[in-house]
C-alpha cells in the first residue's frame, strides 16, 4: 500500500508487581474533548512509589495506592505440521496373467480400467495444486491477524483485511468533503446514540505543530483502522487502511515531529496493540502489548518519544505502561503496573501539561456513579478522591486554565454537567458540587479551549442533533445552539484557525461526516455547513461500564 502524501520537516491487562506511576502529558485525539494544538508538554519529574497494604478508609480507597504488577504469561503456539503424503505404486502383475486380469476381468478391461484411475489420479494432483498455489498467492500478509505476537509482544503477521491500495494523485477528491443537508425529520431512533451515551469513536493528531496537517482515524465495518489526511482545507488524501482486527476504537498520539503512534485493543485477545508512523512509513506489523484490556486506550506523553497508555484491567482497576527512548515499562510482553484500590465504573481519562496529571473516572460498581479524581501535583500521585454526582457514560476533562481543570458529564438525568477544581491538594469542586448546563443528551461532550477566556462543548441531543454552549470569561451562554447534523457518535471538535472549527462524528450510515463553522467573539457559531466524508466505519464502540 502507498503511504500517505505526509509533508513533514524531519484479564484486562493481566498486569504485573508495580513501579511507580508515570508522569504523563496531553492526550490527543481520545475521546471528544481537544485543546489547541500546541507543542512541548511535558511533565516535570518521576511519581513517588506508595505505601503497599493500606486500609480502607471511609471513602472506600486506600490514603495512598498500593500498586502492583502482576506476570504476563505465554501463550502456547503449535508448530504448524501436515499430513505425509504416501505414493502407492500399482501392482502390474496382473499384465502378465496369460487370460485373466485382476477380479477376474479381461486383460483389457483390466487396461481399460487403469487407464481411467490414472488419469483420475492425475486430475486430483492438478487440482490439488492450483488449490494450493492459489490460496499462498491470496495470503497478502500484513500482519494483521492474532499470531504469537498476540502473547510475546512481537510482530504480528498473520493477516486479516487487505488494505485498498492508495489512489492516485488523480483520483484523490481534494475537496474537503461534499456539501450534505440533514432533513428536521431524521428518527432520533435511527441514530446509534439513541438510549445511549456513546463516546467518541474515532481520532485526530497534528504531527507537526508547525503544520496545519492533521490525520483522522476510525475503526472500519471490518475491524481494520483507516485514516484520511487534511491539510484544514480539503483532504490531501482519500482513505487509508493501516488493518488490523480492532475491539476498540482507536486512541493516536504525536510525541516528536513526524512520528505518529496508533493504539487499540485486539478484538480476538483484548491486547494492547501499537503501530508507529515514522521517516514516511507505516511501521509493517501491530505489536502486542499483552495485557486484556478492558477499556479503550486513553495517551498521554511528557515529553518527546514517551507515551504513557492507561487501560482498566478486568477488576476495573487502572493500569497502565511507559514508552521512553523506545523501550517500554513494563516490557511489552509483560504484564501492566495497576492501582489496585478503587472500581472504576468508567473509561478513565488522562490529561496533563508541565506541572500536573489527572485521571478522571466514575467510580463504584453500582448507581450513583461518583466523579472520581486522581491528581499528581508536584512529585506526588495522591489516592482517588469523590467528588459526588450521578453519571453515567465516560467523563471528560480539559485544562481551561493553567491552575484549572475543568470536567463534563452527562448525569443520569441526561443533562450536561460542568464542574472545575484549582491546581491544588486534595481536590475540591469550586462550587462544591457540578452545576446543570441544562438540555437533554446521549453522547459525551467534545469540548474546545480557546485561550484563557473561552471554552466550547458540544454534544448529540436526544433528537440526534448537534448542539453547542460556549462559555466566555467564566459566564455561560444562556441557551444551548443547534447545530443540526445528523449523528451516530460523539462529536470530536478540532480548530483549523484562528476563527474556524471543525466537528467530525459518524453518520447514520457509518460514514464520516463534518461540520464548519466560523467562531467570533459571540458566543454562537456562524455560518455553518455540513459535508459527508466517506468511509464505512463501524458506529459501535468498545468502553467500561457499568455507568
Amino acid at each position: 500500500m502507498a503511504n500517505p502524501p505526509l509533508h513533514y520537516s524531519s484479564d484486562p491487562p493481566e498486569i504485573a508487581p508495580s513501579g511507580d506511576l508515570p508522569e504523563v502529558a496531553t492526550a490527543q485525539g481520545l475521546h471528544s474533548a481537544t485543546l489547541e494544538p500546541y507543542d512541548g508538554l511535558h511533565l516535570a519529574s518521576e511519581l513517588s512509589p506508595y505505601p503497599k497494604n493500606q486500609a480502607w478508609n471511609s471513602a472506600g480507597y486506600t490514603p495512598e495506592d498500593t500498586i502492583v504488577r502482576e506476570q504476563g504469561w505465554d501463550k502456547a503456539v503449535r508448530e504448524p505440521g501436515g499430513d505425509k503424503i504416501v505414493r502407492e505404486e500399482v501392482e502390474d502383475k496382473i499384465l502378465h496373467e496369460p487370460h485373466k486380469g485382476l477380479f477376474g476381468w479381461s486383460r483389457r478391461t483390466t487396461w481399460i480400467v487403469a487407464v481411467i484411475v490414472v488419469l483420475a489420479i492425475i486430475a486430483i494432483v492438478v487440482g490439488v495444486t492450483v488449490g494450493v498455489l492459489t490460496s499462498s498467492n491470496g495470503d497478502d500478509g500484513d500482519g494483521n491477524g492474532d499470531g504469537h505476537g498476540a502473547a510475546d509482544g512481537s510482530a504480528d503477521t498473520t493477516s486479516t483485511t487487505a488494505p485498498v491500495p492508495a489512489p492516485t494523485s488523480s483520483d484523490v477528491n481534494t475537496a474537503f468533503g461534499t456539501p450534505t443537508a440533514f432533513p428536521d425529520s431524521a428518527r432520533a431512533s435511527d441514530s446509534a446514540c439513541y438510549g445511549e451515551t456513546c463516546p467518541s469513536v474515532l481520532a485526530v493528531t497534528q504531527p507537526d505543530p508547525d503544520e496545519s496537517t492533521i490525520l483522522l482515524f476510525g475503526r472500519g465495518a471490518g475491524g481494520e483502522y483507516w485514516y484520511r489526511e487534511s491539510d484544514g482545507e480539503g483532504w490531501m488524501s482519500d482513505w487509508e487502511s493501516i488493518g488490523g482486527a480492532f475491539l476498540s476504537q482507536p486512541a493516536v498520539i504525536s510525541v516528536s515531529r513526524g512520528r505518529i503512534d496508533v493504539f487499540g485493543v485486539w478484538e480476538s485477545d483484548m491486547t494492547m496493540r501499537t503501530k508507529t508512523y515514522s521517516r514516511g512509513t507505516w511501521e509493517v506489523d501491530w505489536r502486542s502489548l499483552a495485557g486484556r484490556c478492558y477499556s479503550p486506550p486513553t495517551l498521554c506523553s511528557r515529553g518527546e518519544g514517551r507515551i504513557s497508555v492507561f487501560t482498566l484491567s478486568s477488576e476495573h482497576e487502572l493500569a497502565w505502561k511507559t514508552l521512553n527512548a523506545g523501550e517500554w515499562s513494563p516490557e511489552a510482553s509483560s504484564g501492566w503496573d495497576r492501582a489496585v484500590t478503587g472500581f472504576v465504573g468508567s473509561s478513565p481519562w488522562l490529561l496533563c501539561d508541565p506541572d500536573r496529571a489527572d485521571v478522571v473516572a466514575y467510580g463504584q460498581d453500582e448507581s450513583p456513579y461518583q466523579l472520581m479524581v486522581k491528581r499528581q501535583n508536584g512529585t506526588n500521585f495522591g489516592y482517588w478522591e469523590q467528588l459526588g454526582g450521578d453519571f453515567q457514560g465516560d467523563p471528560v476533562a480539559v485544562y481551561a486554565r493553567s491552575d484549572r481543570t475543568d470536567f463534563f458529564g452527562i448525569g443520569t438525568d441526561l443533562e450536561m454537567y460542568h464542574g472545575s477544581w484549582p491546581n491544588e491538594m486534595p481536590t475540591v469542586l469550586t462550587d462544591d458540587e457540578a452545576q446543570s448546563l441544562g438540555g437533554e443528551f446521549e453522547s459525551v461532550a467534545g469540548v474546545l479551549v480557546t485561550g484563557t477566556s473561552r471554552v466550547d462543548v458540544v454534544a448529540v441531543g436526544t433528537d440526534g442533533r448537534l448542539k453547542q454552549k460556549a462559555m466566555i470569561d467564566d459566564a455561560w451562554a444562556d441557551d444551548w445552539e443547534d447545530l443540526g447534523g445528523f449523528l451516530s457518535s460523539a462529536p470530536l471538535v478540532w480548530r483549523l484557525s484562528d476563527n474556524r472549527v471543525a466537528v467530525f462524528a459518524l453518520g447514520q450510515d457509518g460514514e464520516v461526516i463534518h461540520g464548519l463553522w466560523e467562531v467570533d467573539e459571540g458566543a454562537a457559531w456562524r455560518n455553518g455547513q455540513w459535508f459527508v466524508d466517506g468511509g464505512n466505519f463501524t458506529t459501535s464502540w468498545h468502553r467500561s461500564g457499568p455507568a
